[in-house]
């Protein structure tokens, strides 16, 4: 499992909450995620995977260096 600090904000910390998402389930899965990809709408890295309540999970983050990633925002897509 790669390791990364993560840069949280108040805001994407607030904004991650809001969507139902815990900061430490999107740090699980960024860190060791199902697949990656970029967002459709944005460009920016998405990791996918599951959080503890067992939704599937689109955690969409910037890498500012090699070990560094800036949160954006999370969601449980809608199915």
């Amino acid at each position: 499992m790669p390791v990364f600090e993560f840069f949280w904000t108040d805001e994407v910390a607030e904004h991650c909450s809001a969507h139902g998402i815990d900061l430490d389930d999107f740090e699980r899965i960024v860190r060791s995620p199902l697949k990656t990809d970029f967002s459709r709408s944005s460009g920016q890295l998405c990791a996918f995977g599951f959080d503890s309540e067992g939704h599937y999970t689109i955690c969409v983050y910037e890498l500012l260096d090699a070990l560094t990633v800036l949160p954006v925002t999370a969601y449980h897509p809608e199915t």
